[in-house]
C-alpha cells in the first residue's frame, strides 16, 4: 500500500505547496489547475460544436467570465457561508487573476484549436481522471480543514457528522451544481431544478455528489476525527485504522477512492455503454456530465 500512496502523496504536496512559475505567475498549481479544468468544462458547454449547422447563439463576454468563475467558486462561496467564514474572493484581488488569467489563455487556446475541445472526448475523459482525483481531493480536505482552524466555527456544526458529509457533497460539485441549476454558460440564464435531483441523473450522474460526502467521511475516519468517535467505536472501521493515520496519508487514501470511482464512472459510461446516461449537468434545454 505504502508504494502506491508515497508516489500520490508526493503528487498531492506538489501541487497544494509549489507555485506555477515563481515571477511570472506566482500562483499555487492547484487552484491554477483547478481553473483550467473547469475552464475547459464550461466551454465544452458555452461553445458546443457546429457540425454544419448554424452557428449557436453564445452568450456575452461579461456572462461568460461571470459564469464560468460562479462555476469554479460556487461550492466556496456556499461552504464557507454556511460556516460563517469570509470567501477571499470578496476580499483579494487574487483569486481573479489566478482564475480569469488561465480562463482567457484556454479560450484563446481553443479558439485556434477547437478540435482540441470537442474532438477527442474519451481520451481526454480518460486521461483526465487523475487530474479531476487530485482537484476533488484538495477540494474536500481543504473545505474540512475550515472547521478545525477557524475558532469562529460553530462547535455544533464541527462535532456533526452531518456537517462532515454535507460540506464534502459542496466542497465537491457545489459550483457545478450552482452553474448547472443556473444553466451560466447559455446566453441566457435561468433557474432550473438542480441537474443533482433531475430524472435520469443516476449514480453516475450524481457521483461528484456523493462521491465528494463519501470522500468526507472517509479522511474524517482515517483521522478519527471526534465527529465520528461513535462510529469508530461500534464499526470495525478501527481495526483497517485502529489510529489516526497522518494527514499525508489519509488524503492519498482519498485521492486513490476519488481516483478508483472517477475512472470506474469513464470506462462505464464512455467506454462501455453504447448510450451515455444523462449527465450531472444538462445544457439549457439540451441534454449534455
Amino acid at each position: 500500500m505504502a508504494g502506491v500512496l508515497t508516489p500520490i502523496s508526493a503528487v498531492l504536496n506538489h501541487v497544494t505547496t509549489m507555485p506555477v512559475h515563481p515571477t511570472y505567475f506566482p500562483y499555487i498549481i492547484a487552484p491554477t489547475l483547478h481553473a483550467s479544468r473547469i475552464s475547459f468544462v464550461f466551454q465544452s458547454l458555452a461553445l458546443p460544436p457546429q457540425n454544419g449547422a448554424a452557428a449557436p447563439i453564445r452568450p456575452s463576454w461579461p456572462a461568460y467570465i461571470i459564469g464560468y468563475l460562479i462555476m469554479c467558486w460556487g461550492g466556496t462561496l456556499v461552504s464557507h457561508q454556511l460556516l460563517n467564514l469570509t470567501p477571499p474572493m470578496l476580499y483579494s484581488h487574487h483569486p481573479y487573476i489566478n482564475y480569469v488569467v488561465p480562463h482567457l489563455t484556454l479560450s484563446f487556446l481553443f479558439y485556434c484549436f477547437p478540435t482540441l475541445l470537442h474532438g477527442y472526448p474519451r481520451a481526454l475523459s480518460t486521461l483526465l481522471v487523475p487530474v479531476d482525483a487530485i482537484l476533488r481531493t484538495n477540494a474536500v480536505i481543504s473545505t474540512l480543514t475550515l472547521l478545525e482552524s477557524n475558532p469562529t466555527v460553530n462547535p455544533l456544526i464541527r462535532t456533526s457528522p452531518v456537517a462532515h458529509i454535507i460540506l464534502g457533497a459542496i466542497a465537491s460539485a457545489g459550483g457545478s451544481t450552482m452553474a448547472g441549476t443556473l444553466s451560466t454558460w447559455s446566453p441566457n440564464w435561468g433557474m432550473s431544478t438542480p441537474p443533482f435531483l433531475r430524472n435520469g441523473s443516476g449514480i453516475w450522474g450524481t457521483l461528484d455528489i456523493w462521491g465528494g460526502s463519501l470522500a468526507a467521511v472517509l479522511y474524517s475516519c482515517l483521522t478519527h476525527h471526534p465527529a465520528f468517535s461513535h462510529f469508530l467505536k461500534e464499526s470495525s472501521f478501527s481495526s483497517f485504522a485502529p489510529s489516526a493515520m497522518p494527514h499525508a496519508m489519509s488524503r492519498s487514501i482519498v485521492c486513490l477512492v476519488f481516483g478508483s470511482l472517477f475512472a470506474l464512472r469513464v470506462w462505464r459510461t464512455l467506454w462501455v455503454s453504447p448510450t451515455r446516461p444523462r449527465p450531472m449537468i444538462e445544457k439549457g434545454k439540451r441534454k449534455t456530465q
